[in-house]
C-alpha cells in the first residue's frame, strides 16, 4: 500500500506588511525634503565692498501720536490724544473696576449695551467726530510728506490706556491709510514696582 501524505497549504498573512509598507510611504511623501542647516540666505556685493556711490537709506518720515491717560475718580480713566504733540480729541473710558461691578450688576445687559453705544459713539468714525479729526490730520500729514518717502506713525501710549482705544487709533491709522504703525517701546519704569 502507498502511504498517502497529506500536503498542507502553507500561507502567509501579508496584511501586516502591506500596512507597515503604506505607513513609510505616507512618511517619506509627508517628510519636507532636507536642506542644508545653517545655510544663511546673504547677497554680498561681489567685491566685498558696498558701492561709494550707494546713498544709504533714508529714515522714513515719522509723525507721533501720543496716548495719555488720567483717571477721573474711580469710575472712569480720560485719555488725550496728540498727534504730532498737538491735541487732538479725548476720550472716555470706564475703569477696570467699575467694568468688574457691571458684569456682577443683575441688569448687566444694559449696562453694557449702554457702554458699548458710548464706544460706537466715541470710536466709529461714521459717529465721531474726534476720530474723523485725527483721520483727517493722519491724511494731511500723509499728503505733506515728500512725494515716494515712506511714512511711519508711532504710537507712544501710557502704561494706563484701555486697548479699546489703542485699537481704535489702529483702526483710525488704517483709516487715513497709512501702511506703517509702530508702538514706540516702553520705558523701563513701568516694569519696576514702586
Amino acid at each position: 500500500m502507498s502511504k498517502k501524505t497529506e500536503i498542507e497549504d502553507v500561507s502567509m498573512d501579508m496584511t501586516s506588511m502591506i500596512d507597515v509598507v503604506f505607513l513609510l510611504i505616507i512618511f517619506f511623501i509627508l517628510m519636507p525634503p532636507k536642506e542644508m542647516e545653517g545655510k544663511l540666505e546673504s547677497y554680498l556685493p561681489a567685491t566685498g565692498q558696498s558701492d561709494p556711490n550707494d546713498k544709504p537709506d533714508e529714515p522714513p518720515v515719522t509723525f507721533s501720536l501720543q496716548l495719555e491717560a488720567r483717571s477721573s475718580g474711580d469710575k472712569e480713566i480720560i485719555t488725550e490724544v496728540r498727534f504730532n504733540n498737538s491735541p487732538v480729541c479725548e476720550f472716555t473710558t470706564l475703569t477696570i473696576k467699575e467694568l468688574n461691578k457691571i458684569y456682577k450688576a443683575a441688569n448687566k445687559t444694559e449696562l453694557l449695551k449702554a457702554e458699548h453705544d458710548r464706544d460706537a459713539k466715541q470710536f466709529d468714525p461714521a459717529q465721531s467726530q474726534g476720530i474723523r479729526r485725527l483721520i483727517g490730520r493722519m491724511t494731511d500729514a500723509a499728503a505733506n510728506a515728500p512725494d515716494g518717502k515712506d511714512t511711519d506713525i508711532m504710537i507712544d501710549a501710557s502704561s494706563n490706556v484701555p486697548f479699546k482705544l489703542v485699537l481704535a487709533m489702529l483702526n483710525a491709522g488704517a483709516g487715513a491709510e497709512f501702511p506703517n504703525l509702530k508702538f514706540t517701546a516702553p520705558t523701563m519704569s513701568i516694569w519696576k514696582p514702586d
